[in-house]
């Protein structure tokens, strides 16, 4: 069973996690076969797995479980490729991997050592996320957030965020003044290639799952931290808020019919909860047995949409 497999300390394990992501992918694939359409599927399941790897080892270094784990992994891939049909999804996607940079820049951050480098160096992969995905540019409150909840005040790293922000502004200046506005508008055209889609039944299952086991996820984090340290408790707060300003995004894309491009704008903040669930759950057997049947039900109704 998935979660089971996933929850082994084993790396190795890593080299499954392309087949759960080809399996859903596929079904793009025989229904409307071309080469270019592989070539972007296999782009985008690429970035995917990096972002995937890339994450899952990151949240593998701190103290948020006291041993290695691949299911935050498991969670960003099956979560990214469940509806991805198309290369509109790709600045999301490209998105993604520049805000698991970010995150995982904040959560280094510790309460006597200075962070200047760090916050500056978060600011910047939010930066990037958001000209890649716009309404990514919400989560630049988010090293500020995660000042105020990690560290006391001070002056020279709250004003890091502003000095990310003043250097973009500038290099967008120069990147738009001596490049071709034709490859920026080109970019930019995919946003109106992704097409807005009524809710299916498959994404009313996806998202029911979703915030029922988000739901099961937050209370476990509360009751941990009712023994945690006081680091743990922090970092607790740091992914609240990253969830809160991700579910800003994902709700304003549900409001103009993008359940796509909603589910992808929670994908990174839920993956790093639902191992919480997944791992401290009482009834191993059962999380496993509704993981997996939920799984199979969301392949069902991908091949059978």
């Amino acid at each position: 069973m998935l979660v089971k497999l996933f929850k082994s300390n084993n790396p190795l394990i890593l080299l499954f996690l392309p087949f759960v992501g080809v399996i859903l992918l596929f079904s793009s694939v025989i229904f409307s076969f071309s080469f270019d359409k592989i070539f972007t599927l296999v782009a985008l399941l690429v970035i995917i797995l990096f972002t995937a790897i890339y994450l899952n080892k990151g949240i593998n270094k701190t103290i948020l479980f006291n041993k290695p784990l691949y299911l935050t992994a498991l969670c960003v891939t099956f979560f990214s490729c469940i509806d991805l049909t198309s290369v509109s999804y790709f600045p999301i996607v490209l998105a993604n991997l520049f805000l698991s940079f970010g995150f995982l820049n904040l959560i280094k951050i510790q309460r006597q050592v200075p962070c200047k480098g760090i916050v500056f160096n978060s600011s910047c992969f939010i930066l990037l996320s958001a000209i890649t995905y716009p309404p990514y540019l919400i989560f630049i409150l988010l090293p500020w957030f995660s000042l105020s909840v990690i560290k006391s005040f001070n002056v020279r790293e709250y004003l890091m965020p502003f000095l990310a922000i003043l250097l973009f502004i500038v290099y967008v200046w120069l990147f738009v003044e001596f490049s071709s506005l034709e490859m920026i508008s080109n970019y930019y055209s995919l946003f109106e290639k992704g097409e807005t889609n009524s809710i299916s039944y498959l994404h009313i299952v996806v998202f029911s799952a979703v915030y029922l086991l988000l739901i099961l996820s937050l209370i476990v984090l509360l009751r941990l931290n009712s023994s945690a340290t006081n680091r743990f408790k922090k970092l607790s707060w740091v992914m609240f808020l990253f969830l809160i300003l991700a579910l800003v995004v994902s709700l304003l894309n549900l409001y103009f019919y993008n359940p796509s491009q909603s589910l992808l704008s929670i994908t990174i903040p839920i993956s790093i909860l639902f191992p919480f669930y997944l791992f401290h759950a009482k009834r191993q057997l059962v999380v496993d047995l509704f993981f997996s049947l939920f799984f199979i039900a969301v392949l069902i109704m991908v091949y059978y949409k």
